[in-house]
C-alpha cells in the first residue's frame, strides 16, 4: 500500500493488537472488581439472612443476625483471599 505521496505504509496490525490487549487487560480487571464487590455483598446478606432466620423463628434473642453479618463478611474475604491472593 502507498500513501499520497508515494511513500509506503506500514499495517498497524501492531498498534490494533496493543489496543486490544490492553482493554482486554481492563475489561479483565473490571471482571475482577466486580466479582469482589458480589462477594462482600452476598456473604454478609446470605448468612445474614439466615442468622435472621433461625433468630426469629428459633431462637428469639436478637444476637444470631449480627453474628451472620460478622460471619457472612468473614468468609467473604476469605474467599476473595483463597481466590486473588497468589501471585499470577
Amino acid at each position: 500500500m502507498t500513501t499520497r505521496s508515494g511513500a509506503a505504509t506500514v499495517p498497524s496490525t501492531r498498534v490494533a493488537d496493543k489496543k486490544r490487549s490492553e482493554a482486554a487487560e481492563a475489561a479483565k480487571g473490571e471482571r475482577e472488581g466486580m466479582r469482589v464487590l458480589s462477594y462482600l455483598l452476598a456473604g454478609p446478606a446470605a448468612y445474614g439472612g439466615i442468622g435472621w432466620v433461625i433468630d426469629h423463628f428459633l431462637v428469639h434473642s436478637g444476637l444470631l443476625l449480627p453474628i451472620g453479618i460478622v460471619v457472612g463478611l468473614g468468609l467473604s474475604v476469605f474467599m476473595i483471599i483463597r481466590r486473588y491472593g497468589r501471585e499470577s
